[in-house]
């Protein structure tokens, strides 16, 4: 799974909303209560485009 996003005037700027938000919240929300090891979420990346 990827979160897409691209940088804008020195801005990250994500492309997507909704359910994969709110996924992509879950996620943080168990790293900080100590439910997910880091190593487990390293595979996931926002990766980001400089529109040309």
């Amino acid at each position: 799974m990827s979160f897409i996003a691209h940088i804008c005037a020195d801005r990250l700027v994500k492309s997507y909303a909704g359910l994969v938000d709110t996924c992509g919240q879950a996620v943080i929300e168990m790293l900080q209560a100590g439910i997910v090891p880091m190593g487990a979420v390293k595979p996931f990346e926002v990766p980001t485009c400089e529109p040309t």
